[in-house]
């Protein structure tokens, strides 16, 4: 079958849910991420893993037996041709085990990197790239870490700390900006990219990564975003009502039945997604952002349902993909130091 010109970048946030209910490792990550490699394996298809470095400090740290299965499921990913980065979800570090398979969080009060400390960020870094290359290197001892996803998306500010992090610890690509959202529920969750160009595939940054530096020392890569009609959005809600995901988790989401009925009515953002999307969805957007060079797409394994292996399949088949080698080979140099 012939590919289409736009290139895809496929994303997985490789992570249990984060909210009243974790999840187990088996059918929020293990399962639906070993689907995902043997559709990649049919359709020669190539993606990003963004691996939550905190859940894995902190599997260690209890010696817990996901430990070993998770480590063996990165190599295999590595092995398979594919990239595996650093993801950060600080609350972790206020977690413990409810029993052998879930996890409780005492708290949410280090969600945003930005409640920890200078010292603390640049640690947490350090440590997340250190766990995940030493599991890496057992099957490619070259291989580098060099790309980033924040947790919840939060990655402004771009303050001292963060850049400090990033230049420490190697990161060279950031994949955290959703151009057009903004969310506001401090001090938990907070981003702000409505500044942010809503139809460049990358750019280079510095100091804030909505911002374009021709200089700068680090590339933004944005998940595709667009907008529609909110009328489009209640369609493949009830499309995808009884789409049920793999995941066993659920998260900490707080739902105001009264903005999303008005919101119908408007103009909404939208992220190109594979997750809760029906194909009727996915083709609204594509068909949106269709001329753009580069379509960098979300997903979490966790999510993964029966919409979501058709997207997936229609992507794969439409499309080719590309890790960080073929981005820095052929799209987008790295920057020099």
């Amino acid at each position: 079958m012939k590919k289409l010109s736009n290139d895809v970048v496929i994303t997985f946030d490789y992570e249990l849910f984060l909210g009243v209910d974790s999840g187990t490792a088996e059918k929020c990550i293990i399962k639906p991420v070993n689907y995902i490699l043997e559709e990649f394996e049919k359709y020669n298809g190539k993606g990003i893993f963004f691996v939550d470095a905190t859940y894995l400090l902190t599997l260690k740290k209890f010696q817990h037996p996901d430990f070993k299965i998770i480590s063996q499921q990165i190599q295999e990913i590595v092995k398979r041709g594919n990239n595996v980065e650093l993801h950060i979800h600080p609350h972790w570090l206020d977690a413990s085990p409810l029993d052998n398979k879930r996890w409780t969080f005492v708290n949410f009060d280090k969600y945003r990197l930005h409640s920890l400390t200078k010292e603390n960020i640049l640690s947490l870094f350090l440590d997340g790239k250190r766990i995940l290359e030493k599991i890496i290197h057992k099957v490619d001892p070259f291989y580098k870490i060099s790309a980033f996803r924040a947790g919840g998306w939060s990655i402004v500010p771009f303050d001292e700390g963060l850049k400090l992090a990033f230049l420490k610890s190697g990161i060279k690509y950031d994949f955290s900006v959703l151009p057009g959202f903004r969310k506001n529920q401090l001090p938990m969750h907070y981003y702000d990219f409505t500044s942010a160009s809503q139809v460049k595939p990358y750019w280079r940054f510095s100091n804030n990564p909505n911002v374009e530096d021709d200089n700068g020392q680090f590339v933004e890569f944005p998940v595709t975003t667009c907008k529609l009609f909110g009328v489009y959005l209640l369609i493949n809600k009830l499309l995808n009502s009884k789409n049920k995901i793999s995941g066993d988790g659920k998260g900490a989401v707080a739902v105001n039945l009264s903005n999303k009925i008005k919101k119908i009515f408007l103009n909404q953002m939208c992220l190109l997604t594979i997750d809760r999307c029906s194909i009727y969805l996915l083709m609204k957007i594509i068909h949106k952002v269709g001329d753009r060079k580069i379509l960098t797409i979300v997903s979490h394994p966790k999510e993964f349902s029966e919409s979501s292996r058709r997207n997936l399949k229609f992507i794969l088949e439409k499309y080719n993909t590309l890790t960080l080698k073929a981005i820095n080979d052929v799209v987008v140099p790295l920057p020099e130091n």
